[in-house]
């Protein structure tokens, strides 16, 4: 990722959003019913940063969030549904 930032772009990195793949699984298969919430945190600073859940279907989904800065990020994912 680091060629990314050479250059042309200035040291800024090429994309400045984390996006992160996930799924949900209830008895090792994919839970279809779920809804996912998430909520990021600066492991650093404690501050909470917006993420943005978008649900794939069939039990997948990914997080958007931004980088403000390079830290380390705690996230915690909340997850509800009816069988």
């Amino acid at each position: 990722m680091s060629q990314l930032s050479q250059w042309a772009l200035n040291g800024v990195p090429a994309q400045t959003d984390a996006d992160i793949v996930g799924e949900v699984q209830l008895q090792q298969q994919l839970y279809h019913a779920a809804t996912v919430t998430a909520v990021a945190t600066d492991a650093v600073s404690y501050t909470t940063i917006l993420v943005t859940v978008i649900n794939d279907g069939n039990g997948r989904f990914h997080i958007l969030f931004p980088l403000p800065n390079n830290s380390t990020y705690i996230l915690t994912f909340k997850t509800s549904g009816k069988l």
